[in-house]
């Protein structure tokens, strides 16, 4: 019938979606080209990446000297939970504008990312995706919290808090 014609063209799609997002992420943001970009840079390469032709605006407001105060594997995980927020709020969120920040302390930094998306009803861990579940971990591994807020139609805000050591 039509209306499985039009079921399968869907499944179709998406699937070939996927396979192009996996395609773009094995040849083109390898985690060694990521390291040799500024953070600001990393960031607007994955939202490129991730955007999949759709119109999105990104504001980025980020002090290299934050960037810089951060370990590589703080950097890294700050990228990991960016991009995933990004993806969140475009795949779940149907968001088209972000704002990213990332600013300094005497004693940490942090990382706002803010999407307009649709937002959603805070769950109990035991009960949230695997994605918001993995931000939660990937801050924890590097001493970091880590704050979700949303409500439906209020769009998605993370914040991350990272420790810093020393003042380079």
């Amino acid at each position: 019938t039509a209306a499985d014609q039009s079921g399968r063209l869907v499944k179709l799609g998406n699937l070939n979606g996927t396979i192009r997002e996996v395609r773009q992420h094995i040849t083109g943001l390898s985690p060694e080209k990521l390291r040799r970009m500024s953070f600001a840079a990393s960031l607007e390469a994955q939202l490129q990446e991730l955007r999949a032709g759709r119109e999105v605006k990104l504001e980025l407001l980020v002090d290299e000297d934050a960037a810089v105060a951060l370990s590589p594997a703080q950097t890294t995980e700050a990228r990991q939970i960016s991009r995933e927020s990004m993806s969140n709020g475009l795949r779940h969120g149907s968001a088209t504008r972000f704002t990213i920040r990332l600013h300094r302390s005497e004693t940490e930094v942090g990382l706002m990312i803010r999407d307009n998306g649709s937002g959603f009803k805070e769950a109990p861990s035991a009960h949230r995706g695997h994605g918001l579940n993995n931000m939660q971990a990937r801050a924890q591994q590097v001493g970091a919290e880590l704050r979700i807020d949303s409500e439906p139609g209020d769009g998605t805000r993370v914040v991350m808090t990272i420790p810093i050591n020393s003042c380079p």
